[in-house]
């Protein structure tokens, strides 16, 4: 398709010039006429061979250059937002950190899909001043790096937001001697040390430097053994609800000193109650002795990507209705398994998923992309989840209609394109409690399993012979289809 553009704006037209050899169109001084302009209300119209984007926000340019390019014919559209943030956290913490120009990458391709934030999970991958051994030999960013980041993700209505870890997963760091007075147990911080929060000051001030935004993900996430280390020995046993409500304190009092609004994954207040548990069938409440304890800078992530029943989901958002205040939902594009993604099982997680959140009203929704053991998983391997839970999002559940939509944007078969699934896939088949396809990563234990220590003989027994040689004739086919 080629476009003659004609858009007073030098930044969005530049924008959209370093989308052409992606998306397959082509600006020139002929072709169908595209005027791009600001408006009060996003608006899309393509009539007797001109097209208009009129735009309210700088993502509204890109997510309407996708409908021109995926709709044939006259139409007009005033689109809405069903949820009003739609976001993708990558993992850049677990042996792998993005380059900068594939992060830039990923934004052109989010902002085309019409995803309006980024999340750049950094445990310790990022630069702090007076701290040498923040991500120190693990190619962490520099702050000159997020800082060139930010502004390409907000020059095209992305918003990069910092995702930070303030008490756990802090693997890699606690390595380093120079920490161990912070330390609780294994990954935690120390809760109550005064070197803890001169640590977290420090983070703080990094991010609020590098980040235009004023959103911070503060992790908070699986720290089971809290308190039970190094703090047990200096403090004696306290009740660990009362132990993180207060170190939440001062980290937010920390995020408020430089303008933040928090979110934290809320996991801990659910296990601690549960006795280890984090998903109920039912819904659960909380007392207000702890409810009222979460600062109001302060707001509460559900995470879950592995349910099939929009039951799990509801009873779980109406359990986050007892905390006041605003709730996320972050559901999984499962990148984690190995070397091949497990598209077909996000989008079987995220169809649920979404129609609960669609049904619980609630605005501001992640998918993750996570990169446990290793990060072998290429994220641009989930675009075909990623546009799935797009078109999700916007109450899309047509199949067809999504795979069309795909197959426009990005000029691969959505079929083809899952074929990159297949070397997790088995001729047995193994389901859960409710009937569903569990999740397996035979290409990853088969290739690790040492045939010497046969720590995997036993499932490779199990398995029929896994038509590899058929998986392969298939993916070359379909890589030569695409080009």
């Amino acid at each position: 398709m080629v476009f003659c553009l004609e858009c007073s704006d030098r930044k969005i037209e530049n924008a959209i010039l370093g989308l052409e050899k992606e998306f397959g169109f082509q600006i020139a001084d002929t072709g169908e006429k595209l005027v791009v302009e600001n408006a009060d209300r996003f608006f899309v119209e393509r009539k007797n061979g001109r097209s208009v984007i009129r735009f309210e926000k700088r993502l509204d340019v890109f997510v309407g250059l996708r409908y021109l390019l995926q709709t044939t014919g006259d139409f007009s559209s005033f689109p809405e937002r069903k949820i009003e943030n739609l976001s993708v956290m990558c993992d850049c913490s677990r042996n792998s950190v993005m380059s900068v120009e594939s992060v830039k990458r990923f934004v052109r391709h989010l902002a085309m899909m019409g995803y309006n934030q980024l999340m750049l999970y950094t445990e310790d991958t990022y630069e702090v001043d007076g701290e040498p051994y923040f991500g120190y030999l693990r190619g962490r960013y520099t702050k000159e790096e997020l800082k060139e980041l930010d502004a390409y993700a907000k020059g095209r209505g992305v918003e990069l937001i910092p995702c930070i870890q303030t008490l756990a997963h802090y693997t890699a760091l606690v390595r380093h001697p120079e920490y161990a007075s912070i330390v609780d147990t294994n990954d935690i911080l120390l809760i109550d040390e005064p070197k803890t929060y001169e640590l977290l000051d420090k983070i703080f001030a990094t991010i609020a430097e590098c980040f235009t935004s004023r959103n911070v993900n503060i992790g908070m996430d699986e720290a089971h053994m809290v308190g039970l280390g190094r703090y047990l020995d200096l403090h004696g046993y306290k009740n660990r609800n009362e132990l993180i409500l207060r170190h939440l304190n001062k980290v937010s009092k920390i995020a408020e000193k430089y303008g933040f609004t928090a979110h934290m994954w809320s996991d801990m207040f659910f296990r601690l109650k549960t006795k280890g548990d984090y998903y109920v069938d039912e819904p659960l409440s909380f007392p207000e002795e702890i409810t009222k304890k979460v600062p109001q800078n302060v707001e509460l992530v559900y995470w879950d990507y592995y349910h099939s029943m929009q039951k799990t989901y509801d009873a779980m958002f109406e359990s986050h209705k007892c905390f006041a205040g605003n709730i996320w939902f972050a559901g999984g594009a499962w990148s984690w398994n190995g070397f091949a993604p497990l598209n077909w099982y996000t989008v079987q997680t995220m169809i649920p998923a979404m129609k609960s959140v669609i049904k619980n009203d609630i605005k501001d929704v992640m998918i993750t992309c996570w990169g446990d053991n290793g990060k072998e998983c290429s994220f641009f391997s989930l675009l075909p989840a990623l546009y799935a839970a797009r078109q999700y999002a916007e109450g899309n559940f047509d199949r067809a209609s999504i795979e069309k939509g795909f197959q426009k944007l990005f000029k691969v078969s959505f079929a083809d394109f899952m074929l990159l699934d297949l070397p997790n896939k088995t001729e047995r088949k193994m389901v859960d409690d409710e009937g569903n396809e569990k999740i397996q990563n035979p290409c990853k234990s088969l290739l690790y399993c040492d045939p010497f220590m046969g720590i995997f003989d036993k499932l490779v027994s199990q398995e029929r012979a896994i038509p590899y040689v058929q998986y392969a004739q298939q993916l070359k086919k379909a890589a030569k289809k695409a080009g």
